[in-house]
């Protein structure tokens, strides 16, 4: 019996857009690894869940201040907010 229904794969930028997005909108300061499933959600599976109601476990705090400073700035950068 198998417990994984489809595996999605979101690159760097994703991650760090949806980690940009998680701190702005949510006061949320988690590492790229913990920002894969907003990535996911928002990128590869947003159409099959559009209208779903969906629970996404978003942990990881594992990130130093610099680091994060660093991958949110990068997004911002990228994205025109800087």
């Amino acid at each position: 019996m198998s417990v994984i229904d489809d595996l999605v794969l979101v690159d760097d930028d994703a991650s760090r857009d949806a980690m940009e997005l998680l701190f702005r909108d949510m006061r949320l300061a988690v590492e790229p690894a913990g920002a894969v499933v907003t990535a996911a959600v928002l990128g590869p599976l947003a159409a099959r869940l559009r209208g779903k109601r969906v629970c996404a476990l978003i942990c990881g705090a594992n990130i130093d201040v610099e680091t994060f400073a660093a991958q949110i700035g990068a997004a911002q950068a990228r994205n025109g907010r800087r």
